[in-house]
């Protein structure tokens, strides 16, 4: 097929979690480095030469078999014979490489975060960040070092698929098709900033996932199809690993990931769909800023838990939580309304708080008229159920419906009665302190 298949960019996408990738500027040179030699001049891979290069949850043989599809795809004959590798980018946690079919076609490959410090910072920054560091690095090099090339393929996987997405939306005019495997979205800021633009690139903009991933999830899809892979690897490292992609995918003779009619992703990542979006959205409603300063602090606890090269970094990890979580007191704090007075008192506004409890009053008071509606509501259930009796076919199809829609209504109005009496309680103290401060003054 003209241009790079998806098997093809999968391949290459596994590849580029090898340090090699960016050390050797030829990929016959890397393939020639980690080769055993074989029979007739033909290489040969074997899991013991990549004692020390496995990475991103691939195992040894794992390795060689990427090696192995690689060395097959740019031989003589294989649907990449005679790839080139033009441009290489390895700074600031952004790898990268453009390489060049024989045809002329050139794709740029991002690869996924790589366990610096830096980069899953920038994971999590990219919740609230419209256009993070690493996001305008990647566009440069597209930009600048592959400004020569014209109609470009772009892929990448996990992070790096975001960074292919985000140059497809930042140099729409450049690049003709865009591949991402798990990866993640973008945060609601950038859908509206980047509204025109992402329109313009949507239709380019492929999604190619194991229906076990848990990355591709995360914030807002802007893929105009979305592929699912089906996965036999539920492990954690395994759910998300591009060899699972490339090991249990099923690819047409063109090299196309097979379409499903339906959407095949398993049923607890679809709940955890709902249940990421729920958080991220409710971060999103802090007012001034919060939503910046709860990430940076989920920012700088998640790099530090995943980091694995920490020698490499030059950051003092713990001292970004303890200022990241300072940060956030600092911002609860004024939210409250709580301040140390220069004697180091700790005091309340006592007029935010009067007029919180205002709307305390108010709200108990609109969950009262609420129950009183569901009340209501039950009753109009019971009554319909009565009336459907009569129907034998009826009460036996809707039986398990009423029955549910019943059991919710009891459970929502034991909640709200729960609620409200819990704030009633509260209300009441509030007003009795009240009384005693007044009495004493």
């Amino acid at each position: 097929m003209k241009g790079f298949s998806e098997e093809e960019l999968l391949v290459l996408n596994n590849y580029m979690y090898f340090n090699c990738s960016s050390r050797y500027r030829s990929l016959d040179e890397a393939l020639e480095a980690y080769s055993s030699g074989g029979e007739s001049g033909k290489r040969v891979f074997k899991g013991e030469s990549f004692k020390y290069d496995a990475c991103a949850g691939l195992t040894e043989e794992d390795a060689a078999d990427v090696f192995t599809r690689l060395d097959k795809m740019t031989a003589k004959g294989g649907s990449m014979e005679g790839l080139t590798v033009e441009r290489v980018l390895d700074e600031g946690g952004v790898k990268a490489i453009c390489v060049k079919k024989t045809s002329g076609e050139a794709a740029v490959v991002f690869r996924g975060t790589g366990g610096t410090y830096e980069a899953w910072l920038d994971n999590v920054r990219g919740e609230f960040i419209v256009d993070t560091k690493m996001q305008k690095m990647a566009e440069d090099f597209v930009k600048y070092d592959c400004g020569e090339f014209e109609d470009l393929t772009v892929s990448g996987h996990s992070k790096g698929g975001n960074l292919a997405q985000f140059v497809t939306v930042t140099c729409a005019d450049r690049i003709s098709r865009c591949v991402s495997f798990d990866g993640q979205g973008f945060n609601s800021e950038f859908l509206k900033v980047h509204e025109k633009e992402i329109e313009k690139a949507r239709d380019k903009i492929h999604s190619v996932c194991a229906n076990n991933d848990y990355v591709n999830i995360l914030l807002n899809s802007i893929a105009g199809e979305t592929v699912y892979i089906r996965n036999k690897d539920s492990s954690p490292v395994g759910a998300h690993c591009s060899y699972s992609l490339l090991k249990y995918g099923k690819f047409d003779e063109n090299g196309m990931a097979k379409r499903y009619k339906l959407n095949i992703q398993t049923p607890f990542i679809r709940a955890m769909n709902t249940v990421v979006d729920g958080i991220v959205g409710a971060i999103d409603l802090l007012p001034e800023n919060g939503n910046e300063r709860i990430s940076e602090l989920l920012g700088s606890i998640v790099a530090t838990v995943f980091c694995c090269e920490r020698e490499t970094n030059k950051v003092d990890e713990w001292q970004e939580i303890r200022d990241s979580a300072m940060s956030v007191y600092n911002y609860a704090r004024e939210r409250l309304g709580i301040y140390e007075d220069p004697e180091g008192a700790v005091s309340l506004c006592t007029e935010n708080v009067h007029m919180d409890f205002d709307r305390f009053c108010s709200a108990i008071g609109s969950l009262e008229d609420i129950r009183g509606q569901l009340s209501s509501g039950l009753e109009a259930v019971y009554t319909i159920r009565e009336e459907l009796n009569s129907d034998i076919i009826a009460d036996m199809y809707l039986t398990v419906t009423m029955d549910r829609v019943n059991e919710r209504m009891r459970r929502d109005l034991e909640s709200l009665h729960n609620i409200t009496k819990g704030l009633n309680d509260i209300l009441i103290m509030y007003r009795s302190k009240e009384q005693e401060l007044a009495a004493m003054s």
